[in-house]
């Protein structure tokens, strides 16, 4: 587990290549959205106005929360005596509409608006998945154990490992 008090330099060496993956991974997303953005369609509210390709806003989104990761922003116990008992939420330094954003993003890739092979949507779903589950590991304080195995997952999704 991570170190709650600050971070050493394991978790700084882990938390530099997961935000180095995460721009790997947002910028191999903006690759597979059309050079020019579609009007129609439908799609979540936060992707109306002005109009933006649903792979385009999920790799803002990916690229926003590996590169927002913040080991300080984790659940804290009410009661430092009782690690398990109530906490105060933490947001791993990734905010709310970042994660909202995340979760819409596997569910705008069917019909003609996402015009993805099945073999990328597979990928993007991948891609997601690994960045929810990043975000919620940093949120509770977990960190180099789990971290570079998403990472490698991605890399796999992405076609670069």
């Amino acid at each position: 587990m991570g170190c709650l008090e600050g971070q050493d330099a394991s978790e700084e060496r882990v938390l530099a290549e997961a935000r180095e993956v995460g721009e790997r991974a947002a910028a191999w997303l903006r690759s597979l959205a059309p050079a020019k953005e579609e009007t129609e369609g439908e799609r979540p509210e936060w992707l109306l106005e002005p109009p933006v390709h649903p792979v385009r806003a999920l790799a803002d989104a990916v690229e926003a929360a590996w590169g927002g990761l913040a080991p300080e922003d984790v659940d804290q116990p009410d009661d430092p005596r009782e690690p398990l008992g109530p906490c105060t939420d933490g947001q791993g330094g990734v905010p709310p509409e970042v994660r909202a954003r995340l979760w819409e993003g596997g569910v705008v890739l069917s019909g003609p608006q996402g015009g993805l092979t099945p073999q990328q949507v597979v990928a993007v779903l991948a891609v997601a998945g690994a960045t929810r589950l990043a975000a919620d590991l940093w949120q509770m304080g977990v960190y180099e154990e789990d971290l570079p195995g998403l990472c490698r997952a991605m890399e796999a999704a992405i076609g670069g490992g």
